[in-house]
């Protein structure tokens, strides 16, 4: 199930932004099972590193994605209990890793054109973009699709209430980070509207996960 709707939300972000959605929805749903495989390996350093460096892959993409890395380091805290040193220098080695990767590439190019100025200009019209409440551009589609996948997150947090005791732990630290992450992308679809497209198909493949665990029950 967790499949359909990834498959699902990939296809919306093909849809209306293109390949690049796609792309940044299939990188950091698979970031986020790094990070949540964190909390079964004793040594879960890698997964955590792992995690990192798919971040800044999504935010290769598209810069904003980097803004997820104070969440990540959030569920290290709580719920998934494995907040140390040693796994936020390794979260935040993955992230420097693939700059340090690129960074020779692109101080080439952008040396050897002298465009700095462009540079700059790029980053301050990623600054534009960031407009709070800004509803002008918003089509029929988005908010109806918003609406539906709110109301039936909804109801799956609402029938999973009663089984909050039950399962086992890392089934209920799983459930805790996706739907934690189903709301951050409610509410921030909600402020900055002007990105619903990216975070439509996100909240979409966070979802997967929840549906999942429903459908599958808790005894396992």
């Amino acid at each position: 199930m967790s499949l359909l709707f990834l498959l699902g939300a990939v296809a919306y972000g093909v849809m209306t932004v293109g390949n690049m959605a796609a792309v940044v929805t299939l990188v950091l749903s698979i970031s986020l099972v790094f990070l949540v495989k964190a909390s079964q390996d004793k040594e879960g350093v890698k997964y955590t590193y792992m995690a990192g460096f798919t971040l800044t892959l999504a935010a290769a993409a598209w810069p904003y994605a980097i803004t997820l890395l104070l969440a990540y380091l959030c569920f290290l805290i709580k719920p998934l209990e494995v907040f140390s040193v040693r796994r936020v220098m390794a979260m935040l080695l993955g992230v420097l890793s693939p700059l340090w990767l690129y960074l020779p590439v692109w101080l080439y190019g952008h040396v050897s054109a002298m465009d700095w100025q462009q540079v700059q200009e790029y980053y301050m019209q990623l600054l534009t973009q960031v407009a709070v409440f800004d509803y002008d551009d918003i089509t029929v589609v988005q908010p109806v699709l918003y609406g539906v996948m709110l109301l039936f997150f909804l109801g799956l947090i609402v029938r999973r209430s009663a089984y909050r005791y039950k399962g086992k732990l890392f089934v209920r630290m799983q459930r805790a980070v996706y739907i934690s992450m189903v709301w951050i992308m409610t509410l921030t679809i909600v402020v900055l509207p002007t990105f619903s497209d990216w975070l439509l198909p996100l909240m979409i493949a966070f979802i997967g996960p929840v549906a999942a665990q429903v459908a599958m029950g808790d005894d396992r």
